[in-house]
């Protein structure tokens, strides 16, 4: 049976978009760190699982269901942070709602298509990555030096989520999740 390595996730729009994407360029231009440019800058709600090919309608019917009864909320990206001795993102600010969307996400798979993460006990912890686990521990120390010097700060809108898909590359959008209470 032939599966697929997909994950999900908000992906944010076009101008923050941009901004992330320019800080993971940089990332790789300065600190030889470019695995974080593989997929478009997102915050991850399921990691990535192996879904069955020939089930893929029922993995959307049932997410567009679950779109469709979600409410519009705001996310605040507020500066950087790391996860030593590999990883540097955008930090997401605390946000009960993005709490409980991924949390209501999660159980409504398990609910609806008796979906089991390989990584379902891991605590949620949102943020966008610029530097992956290709960062050598030296360019760490560099990147991390610039950017905990940096501000950034904005906010945006959830008003949809994505399915994305390996395509043995990198990572793709397969089909954007409309929220219909916006």
């Amino acid at each position: 049976m032939k599966t697929a390595l997909c994950f999900i996730a908000i992906v944010p729009g076009s101008e923050i978009y941009s901004e992330v994407k320019a800080f993971q360029e940089y990332v790789s231009e300065h600190f030889n760190s470019n695995r974080a440019l593989r997929a478009p800058p997102h915050i991850t709600l399921e990691p990535p699982f192996k879904w069955q090919v020939d089930r893929f309608e029922e993995l959307e019917s049932v997410l567009d269901t679950f779109a469709k009864k979600q409410t519009c909320f705001s996310i605040k990206l507020q500066n950087f942070n790391a996860f030593p001795p590999r990883v540097v993102f955008v930090d997401v600010a605390e946000n009960k709602a993005l709490d409980r969307f991924q949390s209501a996400i999660k159980l409504y798979l398990r609910s609806k298509l008796e979906f089991r993460s390989e990584r379902q006990d891991r605590p949620f912890r949102p943020h966008m990555t610029i530097a992956f686990r290709d960062l050598r521990r030296k360019m760490f120390r560099q990147a991390w030096a610039y950017f905990s010097e940096l501000e950034y700060k904005r906010e945006f809108v959830a008003d949809q989520f994505c399915l994305l898909q390996h395509n043995g590359e990198r990572w793709e959008v397969r089909r954007v999740f409309q929220f219909d209470w916006a």
